[in-house]
């Protein structure tokens, strides 16, 4: 008789869930969480707010129809419903002594003095050369992606105020990366996403969506897939993966030993499993290869920006006026934007998940000092990718090695770190992994 292949997947944000669920129920399956939760940045929190049950997201939020193909054809299959969204971006200096918000021509001019600044009338003149150019760019396969987007701005002589209060705040609001940082990132690569999310166009923006009940809702309804299906899917959460070891056998790799830490019971444990999928961050996974490994130094190329995420009804931390208020919020100083070494940024979740409450409630990034402490309803800390060319480089290597020794990565930091690249990416080490050892 034929022994049963066991898969081990390391972690359940969507990449690990995605795996998860691709991997043939000829395997049996262990699904290793290290915190108390499955979901990873899919995170949301129920609120009572005046005897009313809301629940919010502060990770996942929102996502779209055209770039996110995969992920709703799952939500489809598991009969998740989804509400529009607004995805509407402001932008707010020194406390509203300069502001505008994109989300309708009332709202570009709310500060009634935009309508007298030639700086201002020159930066959208810019927003519009920048969207032209852009899509000349993304349509010639030719144009080599070997310039950082400070050299390509610098290269076409883009003015500070579009560089200041348009594209650097947005692309660091989207990446949630500082501007310092935003500024290493690869052109071509931050081209091509803004014209694949609809971003290069002043009219022509796409439909966003949230998951009604909050993103949890996808994760619950997982569950109850998995046992109405009866897969055999063994979920363990508190369960910390430290290091993996190989098994050989004449130099062939005949399984792994998965060594960990039981979070809740304090306890050691080892599996033997033979074949592991990394579905962590790219930091993690380094961490648990341990140097020894070829793809260690692939891993360690992918470097990450720790951001503090405050849950909140504070309405200090959004533009001072109230036309200005979007979706999206960068607030800033001027301090601020000479050293731009942090980013705050509010998302209002009113706006981007329709609350069914009167109460603002907004998440906001890395201003924790400023706000209200009897506002405060829950902080958490999130890591996110930088999209550097060392990151580029690493994603492009990595294929070399998948499946080496038996081990696979799969994560949103393979693409370009949204709920669709993770969900795409586990879903691929899925078929390879079948293919591997069911077709051998």
């Amino acid at each position: 008789m034929i022994k049963r292949k066991t898969i081990a997947v390391v972690g359940s944000g969507i990449a690990g869930i995605s795996a998860a669920w691709g991997l043939d129920p000829r395997f049996k399956i262990i699904l290793l969480e290290q915190s108390s939760r499955l979901g990873g940045h899919t995170h949301t929190h129920s609120l009572n707010i005046n005897n009313n049950d809301i629940d919010v997201d502060s990770g996942f939020i929102v996502f779209n129809k055209p770039n996110y193909p995969l992920f709703i054809k799952w939500l489809k299959e598991l009969n998740v419903d989804w509400t529009k969204s607004d995805m509407s971006f402001s932008f707010s200096l020194d406390d509203g002594g300069f502001e505008w918000s994109g989300k309708s021509l009332s709202a570009v001019f709310s500060q009634k003095s935009n309508l007298y600044s030639p700086r201002f009338f020159y930066m959208l003149y810019e927003i519009n050369r920048f969207n032209k150019l852009s899509k000349k760019i993304f349509f010639n396969p030719k144009i080599k992606n070997n310039l950082s987007i400070k050299e390509f701005l610098i290269l076409n002589k883009f003015g500070k105020e579009f560089c200041n209060y348009y594209l650097y705040p947005m692309a660091s609001a989207i990446w949630s990366t500082p501007e310092l940082k935003i500024l290493d990132f690869p052109a071509k690569n931050l081209i091509n996403f803004f014209y694949n999310h609809g971003l290069l166009s002043l009219s022509n923006h796409f439909e966003w969506y949230s998951i009604k009940g909050g993103s949890k809702t996808y994760i619950d309804k997982f569950l109850n897939n998995l046992k109405m299906k009866k897969r055999d899917i063994d979920i363990k959460i508190n369960t910390q993966v430290k290091k993996i070891d190989i098994l050989k056998n004449k130099e062939l790799t005949e399984g792994i030993k998965i060594l960990g830490f039981n979070n809740k019971h304090k306890s050691h444990f080892e599996i033997e499993v033979d074949g592991v999928v990394l579905a962590c961050h790219s930091s993690q996974s380094a961490e648990i290869v341990g140097k020894n490994q070829p793809s260690h130094s692939i891993l360690n190329k992918i470097k990450y920006h720790k951001n503090t995420a405050v849950l909140h009804s504070d309405d200090s931390l959004m533009p001072y006026r109230k036309k200005v208020w979007s979706a999206w919020n960068y607030i800033a100083t001027t301090t601020d934007k000479d050293s731009a070494s942090s980013l705050t940024v509010t998302y209002w979740m009113n706006a981007l998940q329709k609350l069914n409450t009167h109460t603002n409630i907004f998440v906001t990034l890395n201003a924790d000092q400023y706000i209200r402490k009897d506002k405060i309803f829950k902080k958490m800390t999130y890591e996110h990718p930088l999209f550097d060319f060392n990151a580029i480089q690493a994603q492009s290597e990595l294929k070399n090695i998948q499946g080496l020794n038996n081990q696979w990565f799969a994560g949103s930091w393979l693409g370009y770190g949204f709920h669709e690249d993770g969900f795409a990416s586990g879903r691929k080490i899925a078929e390879i992994v079948n293919k591997q050892f069911l077709n051998s």
